[in-house]
This record gives C-alpha cells, structure tokens and sequence, in this order.
C-alpha cells in the first residue's frame, strides 16, 4: 500500500490489479481503482485496454506479479522501478551467481541442476547439507534444506521439470561469521 499512497502523493492515479481479496480486504479504498482479476497476460492486457496506463509497478505485488514483469516489457509498458531484465537476472540463478562473480561478491559454492540424476552429485560436491530452491523464485518457495543425500534426490523428484540451484547451506552464527566450511576463497562457480 506504500506505493499507491507514494504514486498518489506525487498525483499520479493508482490502479491495483489483484487476484486475492485478502490481501487487500482492509485496503479495498487506497488506490482509485480495484480489479479483483486473475494476474496472468491476457487479464493484464485487459485491464491496460481499458485503464491505458502511462507504467506499472510489479515489485509490490509478490511472486505472481514479479512473473508479469517480462509480458510488460515485451507490450512496451514501462516498469517503474527495477526493470524486467534485472528481476530475470534476480530471479535466474546462475545469472545472479554471474551478478556477483563481476561484483567479486563472495558468496557460498552453487550449481544449477537440469537432470534428476545430477542433483545428489552436485550435494556430494558441495558438501550436505545444502539449500534447494527453484530458479525464478525469489520469495523463497518450495525451498529446503537437504541434509541428505536422499533429501535432495527425492526433492528433485518432486519437480522434475524445473531448475534446481543447489548451494552449501551456510549457518550463521549471532557474530555473523560463515560456516567454517566456507570462506570466500573458496567460491565455486556454477556448473
């Protein structure tokens, strides 16, 4: 709601589209217009027929509103805020790792898995336990922490058809130090 009440503040009118009435069932007057619409392309387009909107903002409206930020690229509807190819550089897991490589971010070793058989011997390589999440999620669904290798091959198991970024499971402690097991120096690129 912050940024409606920002975009109205600078005069500008905001139009919520919104496929779940919960989230915004005690801010239903805050924006100018309400449309209670499935987010996916073709009701998108629908609605920007009709409303003709000068921009849009999807980094407000979680995962599902994240996912339109290309289609609103491809119709030629600016997105104020992060652009489309920065959240797909977010969003994708080896181009993140990419992102980092050329900050000299370091960060815990990865690899992306395409192939069931892969994910238990890329956990070998790492080191278990590792972290399994999906690529073009930034929300953190359907994420989890493998402490064996039978975890991550049944994991895979249940999705078979998507990427898998696999990544060294580092604790932090309350001091913020890494896991021993990892420094740094010893950042591996993906696979």
């Amino acid at each position: 709601m912050h940024c409606v009440w920002t975009l109205k503040k600078h005069g500008c009118e905001a139009i919520l589209v919104n496929n779940n009435p919960e989230t915004v069932s005690t801010d239903f007057d805050t924006g100018d217009r309400l449309y209670f619409d499935p987010l996916n392309p073709e009701s998108v387009d629908n609605i920007i027929a009709t409303e003709k909107p000068d921009a849009c903002v999807v980094q407000f409206g979680g995962q599902t509103a994240i996912k339109l930020a290309k289609h609103m690229d491809e119709i030629g509807l600016p997105i104020l805020g992060t652009p489309a190819d920065a959240i797909d550089e977010a969003e994708d897991r080896e181009r993140f790792d990419e992102l980092l490589e050329r900050c000299s971010i370091p960060r815990a070793p990865g690899r992306t898995v395409f192939q069931s058989g892969r994910g238990s011997g890329c956990a070998d390589e790492i080191g278990l336990p590792v972290l399994m999440r999906p690529s073009y999620v930034l929300g953190g669904q359907n994420m989890i922490v493998a402490y064996t290798r039978r975890t991550s091959s049944s994991t895979w198991a249940l999705s078979p058809s998507m990427w898998t970024w696999i990544t060294l499971c580092c604790w932090i402690s309350t001091s913020w130090a890494p896991s021993a097991r990892w420094t740094p120096s010893a950042t591996a690129k993906t696979t």
